[in-house]
C-alpha cells in the first residue's frame, strides 16, 4: 500500500510566487516545484495523507502465480533437458539505492538520465536533485515495477556412448554432459534479479560438464 503517483507538478500548478494554485491538494512533505511527484487525493479531502494509500502492488516475496514446466528432447543417443521457472503478479518497489540518484552518495543509474525538465515532461524520473528528496521518495506507485519473469533455471544436453564402443574400455552407462543454471531469463526489471529481493544477491550463472558411467 502507498500512494498512487499521477504524474508530475508542472509549472502552471504554481502561481507566480511559486505556491501551489488554490484546489490542488497541498503534499505534507516539505515545498515541491515543477518535477516532482505528484499524489492522488484519493478520498477527496482537499489534502495528502495517510488516508490516501491505496493498494499498489503485488509482493514480490509471496507471488500470486507461480509456475515451471521442464520440456524434454531426445535423438538416437542425444538428450536435451530443460527446467522453465517464473512467476507472475508480483512487483518489486524500487528505493534507496535501488532507484534514486545520489542516494547515500552513491552515483546515479543510466535510467537517472532520463529526469523531468520543462522540455521532458513524460521522463522516467522526477527532476534531478543532488540528493533524493522527501517528497519524491514516498512509498507509492511511481517506484513500484513488474517483478515477473519466466528464466532457464537449467539446461542439460548430453550424450550417451554406445555400449559397443564403452565396453571396450570396461564400462557402460557413460554419459557426458554440459550442463547450466540461470542461462536466460526474460524480464522487465532493470538492473535487478527477478528472483531476488531488495539487497539480495543476484542469481549466478553456472556452467559445468561432467561424465557418468558405471564400470
Amino acid at each position: 500500500f502507498g500512494y498512487r503517483a499521477i504524474g508530475y507538478f508542472q509549472p502552471e500548478d504554481f502561481d507566480d510566487k511559486g505556491a501551489l494554485k488554490q484546489g490542488i491538494p497541498a503534499q505534507p512533505w516539505g515545498a515541491v516545484a515543477p518535477g516532482d511527484l505528484r499524489y492522488e487525493d484519493a478520498n477527496g479531502d482537499g489534502k495528502i495523507d495517510v488516508n490516501d494509500e491505496v493498494a499498489i502492488g503485488d509482493a514480490n516475496q509471496s507471488p500470486r502465480i507461480i509456475y515451471g514446466f521442464a520440456p524434454r528432447a531426445q535423438y538416437k543417443n542425444w538428450s536435451l533437458d530443460l527446467l522453465f521457472q517464473g512467476s507472475a503478479k508480483t512487483h518489486l518497489y524500487h528505493r534507496s539505492e535501488m532507484a534514486w540518484a545520489f542516494y547515500n552518495g552513491q552515483n546515479a543509474y543510466k535510467e537517472n538520465l532520463d529526469y523531468w525538465t520543462p522540455e521532458n515532461r513524460n521522463a522516467a524520473h522526477p527532476r534531478l536533485t543532488a540528493a533524493p528528496n522527501t517528497n519524491n521518495t514516498q512509498l507509492s506507485s511511481h517506484w513500484m515495477r513488474n517483478a515477473a519473469y519466466l528464466r532457464v533455471k537449467n539446461v542439460t544436453l548430453s550424450y550417451r556412448i554406445p555400449d559397443s564402443i564403452a565396453g571396450k574400455a570396461g564400462m557402460h552407462n557413460v554419459r557426458v554432459y554440459a550442463s547450466g543454471q540461470n542461462m536466460l531469463t526474460w524480464s522487465k526489471l532493470l538492473n535487478w534479479d527477478p528472483e531476488s529481493t531488495h539487497r539480495s544477491y543476484p542469481q549466478q550463472k553456472v556452467i559445468s560438464v561432467g561424465i557418468n558411467l558405471s564400470l
